[in-house]
């Protein structure tokens, strides 16, 4: 009955990650809403809802190892295996001045984890002002965007259907991934396998699938701008949003063992813009190289 239910949970994440894509496509064309636009806000939001789950629950049982195993994994998983496999499909274009302020933001909300793993603890003040910053940056980049994109064509579907799309794709998605999380770390905990280790990667893989759903197939799609914010996207509400709230529902102490993981978050963070300053594209081989770095990192753990 477990590899049943696996299987429902892997038709429900590519059924409803095509939908998805297909939705917020579309909307952004009726909204004059660039592609980029649409992955950051709607599906980086909407993939991030499981990681948002985990964490609270786990901070609600006391597992702050989960909890923030579960941030910082999923941003690296987010990084280097959906961006990675995407890149691996269909090389993804992304010049460093369209994404300046992306990039920016996104080094200095890992900076700022490190920052608070250092200090030990992520207090209510801290997650209010997290919470804070994000919303400053969603209202600047909805202008920008406004400003930026010219009217397109807009599609035969009415909007809401599109919209509909959107909420039943990632509906979808979030149940699909909640089976594969829950099988897989109820398995976990049978062979003791630590708190941290789950949340770095059991669950930070689990609760990425809809990410990673998502950015393959926008991939397939040749949809790049949607592949690209949706991963920009699901790492700034992680470390900003989800980090935020779970500090406001409960203060957390951060585990002291987690020092490798926050430095390699941090690094391929830094490598990321890096790459998009000089070379402008994700390609194949890097994508390659992506995801050869993340199995080495899985290995390590284990």
């Amino acid at each position: 009955m477990l590899y049943v239910w696996l299987c429902i949970g892997l038709i429900l994440l590519i059924v409803g990650g095509d939908k998805l894509v297909d939705g917020a496509v579309a909307v952004a064309q009726k909204l004059r809403l660039s592609p980029f636009f649409i992955g950051f806000v709607i599906i980086g939001f909407g993939t991030s809802l499981p990681e948002l789950s985990a964490a609270l629950l786990s901070v609600y049982h006391k597992s702050e190892g989960i909890a923030l195993g579960n941030i910082i994994g999923s941003n690296i998983a987010n990084i280097l295996l959906v961006l990675g496999i995407s890149a691996c499909i269909e090389p993804v274009q992304a010049v460093f001045q369209t994404y300046k302020k992306d990039c920016f933001l996104l080094v200095f909300s890992s900076l700022l984890l490190t920052a608070c793993y250092l200090w030990g603890t992520v207090n209510r003040l801290v997650g209010f002002s997290f919470i804070a910053l994000l919303l400053i940056y969603l209202i600047d980049s909805y202008k920008s965007n406004k400003t930026a994109v010219q009217k397109q064509k807009s599609g035969t579907t009415s909007l809401t259907v599109d919209v509909l799309k959107i909420v039943l794709g990632g509906a979808c998605m979030l149940y699909g991934a909640d089976v594969l999380v829950d099988k897989a770390v109820e398995t976990a905990h049978l062979w003791g396998i630590s708190e941290s280790v789950i949340g770095l990667t059991i669950v930070a893989v689990g609760t990425s699938l809809p990410e990673l759903t998502a950015a393959v197939i926008a991939a397939l799609k040749k949809e790049n701008g949607v592949a690209l914010g949706n991963v920009i996207g699901s790492n700034l509400y992680n470390a900003l949003f989800i980090t935020g709230s779970v500090a406001i529902a409960q203060p957390v102490r951060i585990p002291q063992n987690m020092l490798t993981d926050f430095a390699v978050l941090d690094i391929i963070t830094l490598l990321f813009c890096l790459i998009m300053f000089y070379r402008h594209r994700f390609s194949r081989l890097t994508g390659s190289i992506f995801v050869a770095f993340y199995a080495a990192y899985m290995i390590y753990l284990f």
